[in-house]
């Protein structure tokens, strides 16, 4: 049985495809925005729990997973190149 108050943070090793951890150290890989979650088992293969169903050492871990991943997925294309829509991209009123 885990102990729910305390994390359980892997650091010799990898998490759980679909833990936490892994699900921060994902988000962060893909440049993706911080919002805790994890998968119940297989990541898309097994239920998704999100953040308001997660315990506060569920979301630490996480944490740990978004904040430690070092690596970031080469997209191929430079930032500063990426166009990006602005806010103005999605006004839907005629001047």
């Amino acid at each position: 049985m885990t102990n729910l108050s305390k994390p359980n943070i892997v650091t010799d090793g990898l998490p759980r495809h679909g833990s936490p951890q892994d699900r921060g150290g994902a988000d962060a890989y893909y440049g993706r925005g911080f919002e805790p979650h994890y998968y119940t088992g297989h990541t898309y293969q097994s239920d998704r729990v999100g953040a308001e169903d997660m315990t506060p050492a569920q979301i630490e871990e996480y944490r740990y997973g978004y904040e430690n991943e070092e690596d970031r997925k080469d997209w191929g294309i430079p930032e500063r190149e990426i166009d990006f829509p602005t806010h103005s991209d999605f006004d839907t009123e005629e001047e």
